[in-house]
């Protein structure tokens, strides 16, 4: 399922007006998902459903990676959640200080 259609499902199966998207669901791709032009179809969808996205998980930019080369790109995609391109229907965007490994 893309991301309009679990806004369809949200809208019109459950009848909820706010959505909570994983970066996953936008599609396997940042450099296609962030772009202005998809991000602009998704909040018109958002709009035209009169909906809001409550809440934005995003994977992939945690905030320590062993790499260093893994951390900057986890670091470049931090700053580039889709509420940095001026929703007004975003809330919040949360982000976890999670790496790889085990603990104990």
């Amino acid at each position: 399922m893309d991301v309009f259609g679990y806004l369809g499902t949200c809208k019109y199966r459950y009848h909820l007006d706010a959505a909570d998207f994983w970066n996953g669901l936008l599609g396997p791709d940042e450099k296609v998902y962030l772009q202005e032009g998809f991000l602009k179809k998704v909040k018109e969808a958002l709009a035209e459903r009169e909906m809001c996205l409550a809440n934005y998980h995003a994977d992939g930019c945690h905030a320590w990676e062993d790499n260093p080369d893994a951390r900057e790109r986890n670091h470049q995609s931090a700053l580039s959640p889709p509420g940095r391109h001026g929703s007004s229907v975003h809330r919040r965007c949360g982000l976890t200080p999670a790496g790889k490994g085990t603990s104990g």
